[in-house]
């Protein structure tokens, strides 16, 4: 995952756990890169160890719609825009916001 000129970067939101965080994202990144983003955001930059065990598939990643606030898999990373929200349903931080 490399950052991108600054053309192609936009901010975007990262929810999982009941918790959202905005990220820089580049338009050239593919799922793997979110993975990436995802696991650095709420973990590494939290002092977490990332759970050796956590996978996050294509299929983990939901894009909500702005106008109509589902959020839906299998989006293409090209509809990932400015602004968007990108449900990540990791089950460690789904189970803390149960526990909480």
């Amino acid at each position: 995952m490399e950052r991108g000129s600054p053309a192609m970067s936009m901010p975007i939101f990262l929810a999982s756990g009941n918790r959202m965080k905005r990220v820089m994202w580049d338009t050239r990144w593919t799922h793997a890169d979110l993975e990436t983003l995802h696991k650095q955001v709420y973990y590494t930059n939290e002092g977490r160890a990332v759970p050796e065990a956590l996978v996050l598939r294509p299929s983990c990643f939901m894009l909500r719609d702005k106008d109509f606030g589902v959020a839906y898999e299998g989006f293409a990373m090209s509809d990932v825009c400015n602004g968007a929200i990108v449900e990540v349903r990791d089950a460690v931080l789904e189970g803390e916001a149960e526990a909480a």
